[in-house]
């Protein structure tokens, strides 16, 4: 008995000094509503100064979430780079997303599929990177 006594305690001390991986710190998760201050409305696109990365993406669309951490962790400390959720009062088009290099204004401005980034220079769109694998590269994550 006294041999059972002895040994429960040890048990107990072994297992409790074992890591437990439930309680390792995990990298924060970021939601669209941390970089609020980065949305800006469809209409202000061109109204915008400077250059600057517009991502656009949709809150339904499975790519836009399998990069969204890694997009927003990107743009925490940039000052260029903006976000847009796609709402459906945005022009879509299943034209080539590439003719909108050169649109300087709303009427030549078009989505095809989400995610998608654009790059403007001077109110004018001068890149445009569709798809995660196209994003991802463009910002070397």
């Amino acid at each position: 008995m006294k041999v059972v006594l002895c040994f429960l305690p040890l048990c107990l001390l072994l297992t409790s000094c074992t890591p437990n991986p439930t309680n390792t710190p995990t990298e924060r998760t970021y939601q669209y509503y941390d970089v609020s201050d980065k949305h800006i409305e469809y209409t202000d696109i061109f109204t915008l100064e400077g250059d600057f990365y517009l991502y656009i993406y949709n809150q339904e669309c499975c790519h836009c979430r399998s990069i969204k951490q890694d997009v927003i962790r990107y743009s925490l400390d940039k000052d260029d780079f903006y976000f847009l959720e796609y709402v459906d009062d945005i022009p879509f088009s299943y034209e080539d997303v590439i003719y909108t290099i050169g649109a300087a204004s709303l009427d030549e401005f078009w989505v095809t599929v989400t995610p998608t980034m654009y790059y403007f220079s001077d109110h004018v769109v001068v890149e445009v990177y569709e798809g995660t694998s196209a994003i991802l590269d463009k910002l070397e994550i």
